[in-house]
């Protein structure tokens, strides 16, 4: 590159903080971590080559805008980024379901909610009761006629 720019010149580059190159993960989880661990490197790093996989690309994107917009709080509404993305509802205000597909989407939420593998099962297996009990009666009912 020349010395047109953005270009990363000695001079240039010693007038910054110590840089910091982010490569980050793809994963729910890892999403939502992180836009606080960013906010917690950017006192001290500048954040030159950012990338990512899944969640981790869209981390990475919050993450260079947070960067290009350094001076005017980026950093700031990245950190509060996290506090958005666990809210309760968030996630699943999203996305909207088509209509046959509701239960399934609202089960798979109310799973993520419970704690421990029992009561996991328990909620799928009463779901699957409640869904399905009545398809069973009716499929016995027109088999034995």
């Amino acid at each position: 590159m020349g010395e047109k720019g953005n270009a990363m010149t000695p001079e240039r580059l010693a007038t910054y903080p110590e840089y910091c190159d982010l490569v980050m993960k793809g994963g729910i989880t890892s999403g939502v971590v992180y836009p606080a661990a960013v906010y917690s490197l950017h006192d001290k790093h500048k954040f030159r080559a950012i990338g990512g996989a899944s969640a981790g690309a869209i981390a990475a994107g919050a993450t260079a805008a947070a960067e290009l917009g350094r001076d005017s709080g980026g950093f700031e509404k990245l950190n509060g980024l996290s506090t958005e993305l666990t809210r309760d509802g968030f996630l699943q205000g999203l996305f909207q379901p088509a209509k046959p597909m509701r239960a399934s989407f609202d089960l798979l939420f109310a799973i993520q909610r419970k704690k421990g593998k029992f009561q996991k099962a328990a909620l799928v297996t009463s779901t699957l009761i409640r869904r399905f009990l009545g398809w069973g009666v009716v499929a016995v009912g027109v088999t034995a006629a």
